[in-house]
């Protein structure tokens, strides 16, 4: 697991890690069975950059991880099971699907 040059951590939630940690781990299983190896995960984003207007991300509530780098086979199903292990307090969407922008978003977002 690696940071894009310029990402920040400073201020990220707690929970935001273990999610990442979950993320990382399914990554890991998946980039062992492709050719050639997949590079390490990359976050792209916390809460540095631009966002949307109330966007989860200045609050250090959200993640994103370049997915273009999995297998085109494998990308759906790596979000998929990160949604899953990660459980209904995180929204966790693929968005840009094999655009330039592809990545994996994941959010702490609490429905209570």
């Amino acid at each position: 697991m690696r940071l894009k040059e310029g990402v920040k951590l400073t201020g990220l939630a707690p929970q935001m890690i273990v999610a990442t940690v979950i993320a990382n781990d399914e990554w890991k299983k998946l980039a062992a069975f492709t050719v050639p190896l997949a590079t390490d995960m990359v976050w792209t984003s916390c809460n540095d950059r631009r966002h949307s207007y109330g966007s989860k991300h200045y609050a250090g509530d959200a993640v994103d991880v370049r997915t273009k780098t999995l297998a085109r086979d494998k990308v759906r199903r790596f979000v998929d099971t990160v949604a899953a292990n990660c459980g209904a307090e995180f929204d966790v969407v693929l968005e840009d699907f094999n655009g330039v922008n592809e990545h994996m978003h994941m959010e702490y977002h609490p429905k209570s």
